[in-house]
Order: C-alpha cells, then structure tokens, then sequence
C-alpha cells in the first residue's frame, strides 16, 4: 500500500457511521411500507412513523415520487408538524437547508403541544442536520433539548436514542474516549432489552471511534456486528453502510498484517453488493468516491465520479464535501500538473475545512499540497507542509481525555509523523539540505508521547483528582475485581466465562468514562499539555564520552516508507537506513522462533538481524564507546539486541556493550534530571504466590497466563530461590513468599523504604486489552482479585525507584504505532520508576532465578543496572547457556542508575554497628563543639 492510498483511507475512515436515522424498533413494518399510504396511516400510528417515507424513498428508488406527495401533503397543511417533520427527514440528505427550517418548525410546534416522543425525534433528526454541516454546538443544543423531552415522554428506548446521539456527537468533535463509552452503555441496554436497530447504531458508533483510535480489528468485528443486527430487522440501508465501514476498517487492518487478505476480500464483495442493491444516496456517492481511488481507474471516470460526490455533499452543506476536493484537486493535478485549478480547489478544500473546525481534514488537505511538492521536487515545501499537518493533528490529539485514547488516536496518525522526519532528511534545511536534527525531534513527537503526557500530570503520584467521579471509579473498581475473581478460576464453563467477559467489558467501559471525567476535574489537566522536547544538541550534552543513543524508526503499515537510525554521541548525529517495516517485523519473528528452539541455530539470523539494523551505526561510534541507549520501534520492541552478532561464530553484541531500551530521548533525560532517593532498604521481592486459581500442583516451568482462557498456574520453586538469593545478596531487604505476597500487600506496603522492587511471579499480558494485564497475587482481603494490573499499578507509589519484574512477557505488550509498547513495565513508569527489568518473552522459571540472582551479586558491587545486566549476561553466556536462557530479561528506562552506590545493603548486625558508631560521632562532634570558644553550632 503506497502511502497515498494510506491517506486515501485515512480519509474515508472519517465519512462517518451508516445513516443512524430514526427507525422504528417497535413498529418494523414502517420501514417495509410498500405503498406511500401505507405510510401515511404509519404517520398518525406511531411516534415514529415519520421515518417511513425516508426508507421508501431509498428502498424503492421512487424519491421524486415520495417528495412530490410529501410537498403536496403538506401544502395542503403547511403547519402540521408531522408533515413538516416527515418531509424534513426525506431532505437529509439533499437538501439540508430546508430540512433545518421544516424541522425546527416541527420540533418547536410539538413541543407546544406537548408531544414530547415525537419532539424529541425531530430535535434528534436536526441535530443530525447541524452536525453533518459540523456546527456542532448548535447540534448539542438540540440534543439536550431532545434529551429533556426524551424524560419527559418516560420512554426508556427514546432516552437511549438521545444517548446514542450524543456518543456520536461526542465522536465527531473528537471526544473518542467520552464516546466509547456512552456507545458501550447503549449497545449493553439495548442488548439486554432487545432492541436491535439501537444496538446496531451503537455498535457503528463503537467501530468509528475504535477506526478513529487504530483498533481496526476491533473495528471490524463492531462494524460487522451492525451489518448482522441490521440484516436481522431487515434495515438493508444500514447493513450496507456498516459493510461498507467494515470494508475500509479490514483494509487496514490487513495493511498491518493483522487480518488475512481473502477475509478483506470477502467483506469488501458483500460491502459492494450491499450498497448496489440498498444504498442510499449518500452511501453510493461514498461508493463513487472509494471508486474514484482506484489507480486502474480511467481519469475522465475518476473526475466524473468526484463531481458527482461534490454535488450531493455542496447541495447539503455536508462537511464531507472537503474530503472530494482534495481528491479532486490531486487527480486534476496528476492529470495537468500546470492545472491552475488543482491548486485553487484545494485551497477550497482547506478553507472548507478550516471554517468548519475539522482539523483533521485540514491536516489531509496539508499532507496533499506536502505531496505534490514532492512530485514538483521542493523537499523544503513538503517539509514545511508537512511540520504544519503535525500542528493540527496534535491539536485533535491533545483534546483527548483519556490517555488510551490520545494514544490510539496518535497511533492512527503516527505515518504523518514519519513521513515529516523523512521530508526533513530530504531537504528540510533553508538551503534544501538535509536537517537531521528536525527530523530528530519530530519523531520524539511522537515517540511514547501518551507516557510523557502522564508523567508531566504527575498522575502516577495522584491517581487524577479527588472528587464525585473518584468515588464512584473506586465502586466499579471493586466490581470489575469480584468479576474478574471468578473468571481466574481455569474451571469455569465456557458459557459463564463468555457472560462475565461481557460484564467485563461494560465494566472497564464505565471505569474509563470515569477516568476522562477524573481527568476533566483535574486543573493539571489544562495547564499541562506541551511537554518539553529537546534538541540534539541537549541530548548530547546527557550523553556520556562512553556511550551512544540509537534511535529507530520503523513504520510497519505499509511497504514504501522508509526505516532508519539516528546515531547520537556527544559530538555528532548521523542516520543510516534499514529494512522497511514489513519485511523486518517477519524477520524478527522468525529470529524469535530461533531463539526460543535453544539449539543455537539462531546465529545466521543474529549475524543478518545485526548487518541490517546495527553495522553501519556501531562504525560510526568512537572506539572507547561500550555503552548503548537503544530507542526501539515497531517490531524492533522485541528484539533482544544483545543477542545480534557481527558474524554467525562472533561474540553477541552482550559481550561488548552495556544495553539500555528508552521509550524515547525526551523522557530519559527526564528521568537522568532526577535526582536518584536515597531508601534505609534495599530490596522487597514478592515470589510464588500462593495462588486460589492455581490448577496445577507440580512446579511450574513459564511465569505466563491468560485471563480470557481460564488460567493454568503452577507454583514457581525457582522465583522463591530467586528472591531469597536476590535479598541476601543485597543485603537489608525483606522476602514475602506464598500466602504472604498478596495484592492487598502490595498496595498498602511502605514502598518508598526500599529502593528495588522485585517481583517474581505468573503475569497476565493481554495484547488485544492491555489494560487487562497484570502480575498474578494472593488476593490478601475480599475486595482483592489477586490481579495487580495496569490501572492499580499507575498508582503505586514508586516515585525514582528500580523494578524488576522476574514474570513472563513484563517488557513487551501490545505494541501501538508511534506510542510503543502499552505493557506492564509502562504501567510502572507511571507510577514513578526510573528502571524496569522486563521479560521479552514467555520466561522459564529457572531462567529467571539464573539470570536475576547474578545481577543482584553486581548490584551489590555498586554497578549501574545496565552495567549490572551485562556482567550477568557474561556470566550466563561463559556458563555455555543458550541465548534464550540470558537475554530475556532487558533493562528498560534509566540504566545508568545505581540503585547501591556504596555497594552491598546492610544487615540487621550491621545496621545496629552503624547505629553505635553514629551515636559514638555525635558525642565526639559535641564534645568538639564544647571545647571551641565562642563557636556557635550552625554558623557558617
């Protein structure tokens, strides 16, 4: 996929969810009304029989015919609000105008006589008219005007109507995280009452914020959920408007790799037979648009198309209409590039788009003119263009609430991100040369962005504002933990299992509302959204004369843009290309399934891994350089690069070089400008809990489950060997073992006393909801799960403290465009860590006991963690153990941290000595202070 076609369907992700109009649940037959009497006697019968004429009109195709008996009806009642009603709701979609004026008029006329179900209908129909036009304040007047209505009727499903609206509403001004949920709560109502039209709109609105936020599996699955309700109720229009979604969330989804191309295809061909046979206007000027990016397309075919489409859209004020224009201009402009009119359209398109408040659209019309500089050959313009697109995608992003949701949005704009870094390297600089250190900040725009947002929030410290919203997020919080309690149990029936995974997913709903009004609540929120983002010249100056900084960029959405490495020392920057994404995330994968055989047959991938991504920036490096800050990107998450060889019987990268992964430059800097605390303890580990869902009574060889599956848990003999080595080789620290380690522990336990956390233990990563995961506990009190997981963890209290999570996939994750890795280990650089030891992989228990107890014996000797890391590596590796066996474990954050300075901990005997001689010097420095006349103690 070329990145044109990217942004082709960047665009048609935004044109919105099928026709959400005001169809009768209760009265299916209105919208299979045959005749235009049938309807009429549906108009007096029902609320909603209003609607009837709309769905004859374009299921049968006989619109003039329905329109001209709508006019003559209503000339022969011009004040009847019905008719006014009925007739503005067939003008939807092509005259918007007249539809605001005759809806109004009804709306204010059934509100005099107080006939509240069906105003609240026609406010609902007007919003929708307001916000096609994207007058979107105007819109939620109207809908809290339908709201008030909606109550006063009593009519349950009427209420959900108005919700379902205001998600939408809530979608289209870019509240996605606020959106979500209000969509989840009606899809689960609607659902437990049976009322499929309603859960299939909530289910389109679902799909639209997940495309928006680049969940498009997800999307997929929520879109095709809509097509099936609709086909169920026979509402053939908003079937063909949800496969027709579906369609552009699996193309991609498949881009990605994340869903097979003959399952595309096969949505596509239902997606097109759809919107032949029941498409409405709307939806078949959407279908010429998708048409018109057909690169076999004929350009007189393509132009014909776009007119057409612009027409529709300029006659109804739709905002849609800028998305054509573009195209447009970019097709006029391929077909003529000396077409004057190509650049006056989408000069339109932008201002369109500008009056309108979309700045995202504004953002596609930018990323276009970036474009066609570089077909002109003006790297400076596109470079310029392309710095002014991040603008405005950064100010949509940074309205987002909920940091998940500022994180997915970003995720489905991070190529733009790319693309700008690339265009700066092509000519960024005034006189067309390259601007590396441009380029360099504005991938550490993008980079672990959300992460840095939080980190500035200090939410780690607070948990968001104390208040309504927080007490009401603590009851949830204790629901979704006694739902959870039963699903650990691996013995539960499937049936069951599948029930309270729903109430699962209602729950977690209700809980991130909560957390964005939380946010809303929070001062901090508004006052702190620029993060600062140095320049090179502030990294270099952090950088030691020892050590480098290699940052990646690998994009893996599509084939054609580029991969590279930025190399940084204390004098100099340089970049190098690598592999493009697709090809290097199948690379890595089959390097992993090397690894993980433990027969040392991986040295062939290691040797190609290292030519490819790490030989021309290591020979840049100075000769006395042994230490490495690694960024990662994409796939590269997951490569152990102390594994990787110069040559297939060379020593690994282990053997020479101090490895540190950083989620970006600007927050370790963050974290190297924090003075390190000083602890009275060394070390608390927590080790083979003693689990209630634990199935299995031999040892345990992985630390890994799954939640969704029913979880398989064995004791872990080798973690409490791990522990107990760990503490006595530090000296000062506290072991809790078995029934000991519990959750309720963790979270009432003082843990600023101690400078290292260590946990041992089974984990739970779960890549499709992250905020799932967690490490595995005794519950320790009733109102415990036994599930530490990312949302508990965020509020720890382990402000510049040292974490070492001995549990299987800690370090990697769900990996999200642009953001990284959404983890465990994330979860804890929230809650204030400076380093954490993660695992890449399913890790063996015995594994995990080696490599830990090793680098606590360096530790000990006052090293830094990264130094530390190493020498246990070397240790392994000189033992003869595979790579598997040494490599999982990885230092991430700050490894330049030394969290003993004066090397090994002390002891009880020892604290006690230290304690008597202080008490010795004190006496000695008074007696001093006594023998010197006139000394005054304190003075300088």
């Amino acid at each position: 996929m070329t990145w044109t076609s990217r942004l082709l369907l960047l665009g048609m992700g935004m044109m919105g969810m099928a026709h959400p109009g005001a169809q009768a649940a209760d009265s299916p037959g209105l919208w299979k009304a045959k005749t235009l009497k049938e309807c009429d006697g549906f108009l007096r019968e029902t609320p909603r029989g209003y609607a009837c004429y709309s769905h004859f009109a374009t299921r049968t195709g006989r619109g003039m015919e329905t329109l001209r008996h709508l006019e003559g009806r209503l000339q022969l009642a011009p004040r009847d609000p019905l008719r006014q009603l009925s007739l503005g709701r067939l003008l939807l979609g092509s005259d918007a105008d007249r539809a605001e004026q005759l809806l109004t008029a009804a709306a204010q006329a059934l509100r005099s006589s107080a006939e509240h179900e069906r105003e609240a209908w026609a406010l609902i129909d007007l919003s929708e008219v307001l916000r096609g036009q994207h007058r979107l304040k105007e819109a939620s007047a109207r809908l809290d005007e339908a709201g008030a209505a909606a109550a006063a009727s009593g009519d349950a499903r009427l209420i959900l109507y108005v919700d379902a609206h205001r998600a939408l509403q809530l979608a289209h001004s870019g509240d996605f995280g606020t959106a979500f949920s209000l969509f989840t709560k009606v899809q689960s109502e609607a659902s437990a009452s049976r009322y499929p039209h309603l859960e299939s709109l909530a289910r389109l609105g679902q799909g639209k914020v997940a495309f928006t936020t680049a969940k498009y599996v997800d999307a997929v699955r929520f879109y095709l959920e809509a097509a099936t309700l609709s086909g169920g109720i026979e509402d053939y229009l908003n079937e063909a408007g949800a496969l027709r979604n579906a369609s552009l969330a699996a193309s991609q989804a498949t881009a990605r790799g994340q869903m097979d191309a003959s399952a595309r295809s096969e949505i596509e061909v239902r997606s097109r037979l759809a919107t032949a046979r029941h498409g409405s206007p709307a939806h078949r000027a959407e279908a010429n648009f998708m048409e018109a990016q057909n690169p076999a397309a004929p350009v007189a075919r393509k132009l014909a198309l776009l007119e057409e489409a612009l027409a529709l859209y300029e006659k109804t004020h739709d905002w849609r209409a800028s998305q054509v224009m573009r195209f447009l201009a970019t097709v006029r402009r391929r077909a003529d590039r000396n077409d004057p009119e190509a650049a006056r359209v989408l000069e339109r398109a932008f201002e369109l788009a500008r009056q309108s408040g979309d700045q995202q659209e504004m953002a596609r019309c930018l990323l276009h003119r970036a474009q066609w500089h570089r077909e002109a050959g003006e790297p400076s313009g596109a470079a310029v263009d392309s710095l002014a697109v991040l603008d405005e995608v950064e100010r949509v992003r940074d309205s987002q609430l909920d940091g998940s949701m500022r994180a997915g949005f970003t995720a489905s704009w991070a190529w733009v991100y790319y693309l700008a870094a690339w265009d700066q390297l092509m000519g960024g600089g005034p006189d067309g040369s390259p601007a590396p250190e441009v380029s360099f900040a504005v991938t550490e725009r993008v980079k672990a962005r959300v992460l840095l947002d939080l980190m500035d929030r200090a939410e780690a410290d607070t948990g968001g504002a104390e208040g309504p919203s927080r007490t009401r997020r603590d009851a949830i919080l204790k629901q979704i933990s006694r739902v959870q309690r039963r699903l650990i149990d691996p013995y539960l029936a499937p049936g069951e299992r599948s029930a309270f995974l729903s109430t699962l997913d209602r729950l977690e709903s209700d809980e991130a509302a909560l957390r964005v009004e939380m946010a809303r609540e929070d001062p901090r929120f508004a006052s702190l959204r620029n993060p600062l983002i140095p320049t090179v010249a502030q990294v270099q100056s952090a950088l030691e004369p020892d050590e480098a900084l290699l940052s990646f960029q690998v994009f893996t959405a599509h084939r054609d843009l580029p991969s590279w490495v930025f190399v940084l020392t204390r004098d100099r920057i340089t970049w190098h290309d690598i592999p493009a994404g697709i090809p290097l995330q199948r690379e890595v994968e089959l390097y992993l399934g090397q690894i993980e055989r433990r027969d040392g047959t991986e040295g062939i991938g290691a040797s190609h891994l290292h030519d490819e991504l790490m030989r021309d920036a290591l020979a840049d490096l100075p000769g006395n350089v042994s230490r490495l800050v690694i960024i990662p990107d994409g796939p590269l998450h997951q490569l152990p690069f102390d594994t990787l060889l110069a040559a297939p019987l060379a020593e690994a990268l282990a053997a020479r070089y101090e490895i540190t992964i950083a989620p970006s430059a600007a927050i370790l800097m963050r974290w190297r400008a924090t003075p390190p605390p000083i602890a009275p303890r060394t070390v608390l580990s927590l080790a083979d809990p003693e689990l209630e869902a634990a199935s299995v009574t031999a040892p345990g060889s992985l630390r890994a489950s799954t939640l969704a599956s029913g979880l398989q848990l064995a004791p872990l003999p080798w973690a409490r060997a791990e522990a107990r080595a760990l503490a006595e080789g530090l000296g000062g620290g506290r072991v809790v073992v078995g029934p000991d380690a519990t959750e309720a522990f963790v979270k009432s336990a003082p843990l600023r006393d101690y400078q290292l956390l260590h946990v041992a233990a089974h984990a739970v990563v779960d890549d499709r909801h992250p905020e799932r995961s967690g490490i595995l506990l005794a519950p320790g009190a009733d109102a415990e799960d036994g599930l530490l997981q990312i949302r508990e963890i965020v509020e720890l209290d382990l402000k510049g403290r040292v974490v070492i999570l001995s549990s299987c996939r800690s370090a990697s994750g769900a990996v999200l465009e642009g953001e990284g890795v959404l983890g465990l280990a994330r979860a804890f650089f929230q809650a204030g860590a400076v380093t954490v030891v993660g695992s890449l992989w399913p890790l063996r228990d015995e594994d995990g006991e080696r490599l830990v107890t090793s680098m606590g014996r360096h530790l000990a000797s006052g090293r830094t963690m990264a130094g530390a890391m190493a020498a246990a590596r070397r240790d392994l590796m000189r033992a003869g153990l595979p790579a598997a066996a040494w490599s999982g474990l990885v230092v991430l954050g700050d490894g330049d941290v030394v969290p003993l300075p004066n090397g090994r901990g002390l002891g009880r005997s020892e604290i006690l000595l230290a304690a008597c001689s202080l008490l010795m010097f004190a006496a000695g420095a008074a007696l001093v202070w006594r023998g010197r006349p006139g000394a005054v103690p304190g003075a300088a």
